[in-house]
């Protein structure tokens, strides 16, 4: 159940303040599958009587993970007694913590006709899909010049049948072998990459490059616009690429990161001032967060194993009640421009 203090924040204006302490949010009508007017496809109201319910119930599990092509072309004709559903419509997958992507997702859906958004999540693990289609972009940025642990797992679940399927990493500093990687994982699932490339975007991995400058984060969003336009043009003609696949120094640092992500969980901080409002939770991708009792507060815990570092919860709690490492409660909040917070909730 979600705190009553949730609805205390909930305001017409949806962007951060970095002069204040406080972020108000609207996080009525919205859902991991939307439109670009956020009109949800399956819309998700958060009030107390919200029953508990996932937002893919709809899509059923196919656990098997195959990686060879004649065990997935068995996969494409699947008994109906098989807990299986296969999703023929066109669509933009998306990862997102802070909103970088999820502009970049919009900017696509826009130019081809509205097509759908799905956020990438960890209820899409736990029920897999098969993607069949004609048309699929996925957008996810680059962490430690590799693909987020999330996106990693929700590839190898995933089963695609996709005729041109192409892929939108946003970078920081540089993407470096994150298309590579993400060109042998779907690969191994039997799915070919048509066109991959970098998209500039805010470095928003604070804690250790820093807020960025009014004046940085105004050219680099403007730099991500013009990117995503070229990315759109190059997906109507149907142009193909191959990444450079040799990058062992990309593949030093994104293992490394990894192994190190569980400790670097355990350095945030639950400040005093924390509510219980729960957003932290509700736009958490990997669902890393869970609300628990200590010591008469509710408050929330990490789950190590899970957390991508996407640090949406630091950036976009209302309180500025999580702390990590040199991030202060004082210290400014990123949220891109083009998205408001309510867009981010992806679940209740």
């Amino acid at each position: 159940m979600i705190n009553q203090d949730t609805n205390e924040i909930l305001d017409n204006t949806n962007t951060l303040d970095n002069s204040n302490t406080s972020v108000p949010v609207d996080i009525t009508n919205t859902a991991p599958i939307c439109d670009v007017n956020n009109e949800a496809v399956v819309k998700t109201e958060v009030n107390d009587d919200a029953t508990d319910k996932s937002n893919y119930s709809n899509i059923a599990q196919d656990t098997s993970e195959q990686t060879d092509d004649s065990t997935y072309a068995e996969n494409e004709t699947l008994d109906t007694t098989q807990d299986t559903t296969k999703q023929s419509y066109n669509r933009i997958f998306c990862y997102t913590g802070t909103g970088n992507c999820y502009a970049a997702a919009k900017q696509f859906s826009q130019h081809f006709d509205n097509m759908p958004v799905e956020f990438i999540l960890q209820e899409m693990i736990d029920t897999p899909q098969t993607v069949t289609c004609d048309f699929c972009i996925i957008t996810l940025p680059s962490y430690a010049f590799g693909v987020p642990l999330l996106v990693k797992r929700w590839l190898k679940a995933t089963k695609f049948n996709v005729e041109y399927l192409t892929v939108a990493v946003l970078q920081g500093s540089n993407q470096r072998g994150t298309t590579a990687e993400i060109f042998k994982l779907l690969r191994k699932q039997g799915q070919k990459v048509a066109y991959s490339s970098g998209v500039d975007s805010v470095e928003n991995y604070v804690h250790l490059f820093g807020h960025q400058k009014e004046n940085k984060i105004i050219s680099r969003t403007e730099a991500q616009r013009l990117d995503v336009e070229k990315l759109c043009r190059a997906y109507e003609a149907r142009e193909t690429n191959k990444p450079r696949m040799f990058r062992p120094f990309s593949r030093f640092v994104s293992v490394l990161f990894r192994g190190a992500s569980h400790l670097f969980t355990k350095r945030y901080r639950i400040l005093d001032t924390c509510n219980a409002c729960q957003i932290c939770r509700m736009v958490c991708p990997p669902n890393a967060i869970t609300m628990i009792e200590k010591k008469g507060r509710t408050i929330p815990k990490f789950k190590g194993t899970r957390c991508d570092h996407c640090q949406a919860c630091m950036q976009l709690c209302p309180k500025r009640a999580i702390k990590y490492f040199r991030i202060k409660p004082k210290s400014p909040r990123y949220l891109h421009k083009d998205v408001t917070l309510g867009e981010l909730i992806k679940r209740k």
